[in-house]
């Protein structure tokens, strides 16, 4: 990281991929390269408030979810400083989130046959929590649970797949020491 907070490189992907059978290394190569590592990080960064919040203020991000051969979900988050909890011996920042809307997309990849016609989806519901611990500079956990429901067309070939997606994601983190 720079003086600024901004991710500029990651290491150790690289070793790992060459480890990888033939097959999954050219699949990890696009899905784990230093800059989509790189760009996933910082959004994670990215996640606490620019400036400095007492409780009730809020802020939005836009977050992106790869998942996989050129599939994302975007999302726009609300996030809201909801105060200090005790954790232990520990007092930590509470910060609630919330996903308010989605979108999915596909990159055109020639390895799939697969386009995207159309997507309309929704968030259904959202909540999730991230604590901060000030002493260690750092998010100890994150967790969410988001439901999307709605339309979704794709064509393989020449053929049209339309079809009605639900979703229910549930995340949970906890970085290690």
């Amino acid at each position: 990281m720079n003086a600024d907070g901004k991710v500029t490189a990651v290491s150790g992907a690289k070793e790992l991929i060459r480890q990888a059978p033939q097959d999954a290394a050219k699949l990890l190569e696009t899905e784990y390269s230093d800059e989509q590592l790189i760009a996933n990080y910082q959004q994670e960064l990215d996640v606490l408030p620019s400036q400095a919040v007492k409780q009730g203020d809020t802020w939005n991000r836009t977050e992106t979810m790869q998942l996989g051969s050129g599939q994302t979900l975007t999302f726009e988050m609300r996030y809201e400083y909801l105060g200090q909890v005790d954790q232990g011996s520990k007092k930590l920042d509470k910060i609630g989130a919330a996903a308010e809307t989605v979108r999915y997309a596909l990159v055109p990849n020639p390895m799939l046959p697969v386009t995207l016609k159309n997507s309309d989806l929704k968030v259904d519901s959202s909540e999730g929590e991230v604590l901060f611990d000030r002493e260690l500079g750092r998010v100890v956990s994150r967790e969410s649970k988001t439901q999307i429901s709605g339309d979704l067309s794709l064509a393989i070939g020449a053929n049209d797949l339309a079809g009605e997606l639900d979703l229910k994601m549930e995340r949970r983190s906890e970085p290690a020491n």
